[in-house]
């Protein structure tokens, strides 16, 4: 089983779902990796059509954490 080592700080959401799949492949099967992280083969599938977000849990298998940026901006574009 290969592990990613990507060591980057932050990712886009784009980028963490790309890292799932990479290591979804690197673990073998959908199958395989729903049944060693005991997820059903169904919830996994949607991670990959992009049907669910990348939940708690799924960061935790990642080693990864979700932050949050806020900005602000102007009403109407004054």
């Amino acid at each position: 089983m290969r592990k990613h080592t990507d060591t980057r700080a932050t990712y886009t959401e784009s980028e963490a779902h790309e890292l799932l799949i990479q290591t979804i492949r690197a673990e073998g099967t959908q199958s395989d990796f729903a049944r060693k992280h005991q997820l059903t083969n169904g919830y996994v599938c949607d991670l990959v059509a992009h049907r669910r977000g990348l939940s708690e849990r799924i960061l935790e298998i990642l080693g990864m954490e979700r932050t949050v940026t806020v900005t602000y901006r102007k009403k109407g574009g004054i």
